[in-house]
């Protein structure tokens, strides 16, 4: 989980959420809702390559397995389509919760 969360913190620096948040609350929150240690590891980077200038090839230099970057790399397309792959498709699910949790939703500014 060290892995997860170093390459997090290194990308993420100090950004905010659009709520003004700490970015990655989100992704910790997501770890919420998944079960296991590869899941987790999915769930705190899900967002790395869509939001930053990260690499894949960079989170394999921060140590992420490869099969976590597969699927960071397939997570937004999971929910979209019929991958097959269980893993992606969980933290993708995880990801829709937490983003839908009022708790988060109610911090949002009104557009």
């Amino acid at each position: 989980m060290r892995v997860g969360r170093a390459s997090l913190r290194s990308v993420r620096g100090l950004l905010l959420d659009k709520a003004g948040r700490p970015y990655i609350e989100h992704p910790l929150g997501v770890m919420k809702y998944v079960a296991t240690k590869q899941e987790r590891l999915v769930a705190v980077s899900h967002d790395i390559l869509e939001d930053t200038s990260t690499t894949p090839d960079e989170l394999l230099q921060f140590g992420c397995p490869a099969e976590v970057v597969n699927c960071v790399q397939l997570h937004h397309q999971a929910a979209r389509r019929n991958l097959g792959y269980e893993l992606a498709i969980n933290v993708k699910l995880a990801d829709f919760a937490n983003n839908a949790d009022p708790t988060r939703l109610i911090l949002l500014p009104r557009e």
